[in-house]
């Protein structure tokens, strides 16, 4: 193997490091939050209420458009959060799509998380309003800085004359949250193979 591709394949491990990076005790909460909404057929909007259980507020508004990204705001004022999501689907009664929730304010200010929506009701691309309501399953949780990472001395050492070598990376790898374990799947490769 030429040093070129040597030092490749340590920098595709760094970057592999850098991206599977997951704290480990940072426990996520299952959540299921229920949607009903409109959609008036000639605006690029969809509104509507929702219902939460804890840590999300237990009730508030939403409003966004189509194709992008919607906000939640809290009845009782404890802040908002947005999440993206294709409303598109919502034509469909069975239809399902992803949902991350992307930013927050208030006390939702470090809320990230991700699941799913299923339709369970629509009207149709023909109603006027288009009605519908939702159920968003998944997973959040109040954590939105990821891991950082410090690589010490990555170093290929060539075994006698042959195309082997053993391959060294030193890193560190901590969470912004004191006492956080950290998960992470090193992978070894090229632009053309995988080499380990």
């Amino acid at each position: 193997m030429d040093p070129h591709r040597l030092r490749a394949a340590l920098a595709v491990a760094v970057v592999v490091v850098l991206t599977a990076a997951i704290p480990a005790s940072a426990t996520p909460t299952a959540v299921t939050f229920h949607l009903v909404g409109t959609h008036p057929p000639d605006a690029d909007y969809h509104q509507g209420t929702f219902t939460a259980p804890s840590p999300l507020c237990p009730s508030g508004t939403w409003q966004g458009n189509g194709q992008g990204s919607r906000v939640f705001t809290c009845a009782d004022g404890s802040g908002t959060f947005t999440a993206n999501f294709s409303g598109e689907v919502e034509h469909t009664a069975g239809a399902s799509g992803p949902w991350p929730i992307t930013a927050g304010t208030g006390t939702y200010g470090a809320l990230r998380g991700t699941g799913r929506a299923t339709i369970d009701s629509s009207t149709g691309p023909n109603g006027n309003p288009i009605a519908f309501t939702d159920t968003w399953r998944g997973l959040v949780d109040f954590d939105n800085i990821a891991p950082t990472i410090k690589v010490r001395r990555p170093t290929a050492t060539r075994l006698g004359k042959g195309r082997s070598y053993v391959l060294r990376l030193s890193f560190a790898c901590p969470d912004n949250v004191a006492g956080n374990n950290v998960s992470y799947t090193v992978l070894i490769g090229t632009a053309a193979s995988d080499l380990a």
